[in-house]
């Protein structure tokens, strides 16, 4: 399901992607943000709602209780989606892993070393929580 405020980007992004999706047994379907269907298991914010403060762009349907709900941001730039996912009966999650696992990723691709992620994760948690805003 790929969701967007623009239907036509949706609907671009699907078919940019159909092909992969097929490979892998996956249909794809673009629906406009508040227009989706049903409850998912994951949801993924990637809109700007988060940097600007804006409300959550999509109904709080979309959420399965126990369902991962993840904000691509990180910090306090993500509490207001967590909040609310949290209190839809989501379990909230930011950015922030995935970054550093997409770091990880990339890192051995390069070097041939996987770091630490969870540790890397961590140290990286702890030094925005003692860094002033």
């Amino acid at each position: 399901m790929v969701a967007n405020r623009t239907v036509g980007k949706a609907v671009e992004l699907v078919r940019r992607h159909a092909a992969v999706a097929l490979r892998h047994g996956a249909s794809l379907e673009a629906w406009a943000l508040d227009e989706v269907p049903g409850a998912f298991d994951v949801v993924v914010n990637a809109t700007a709602s988060s940097l600007a403060g804006d409300a959550v762009p999509v109904n709080a349907s979309v959420l399965r209780p126990g369902g991962l709900a993840v904000d691509m941001m990180y910090g306090p730039a993500a509490a207001g989606f967590m909040a609310w996912a949290e209190a839809h009966g989501a379990v909230a999650r930011d950015g922030l892993g995935m970054l550093v696992e997409q770091a990880a990723e990339s890192f051995e691709i390069w070097r041939g070393v996987r770091p630490p992620s969870a540790q890397v994760l961590a140290e990286v948690r702890a030094s925005l929580a003692t860094t002033p805003r």
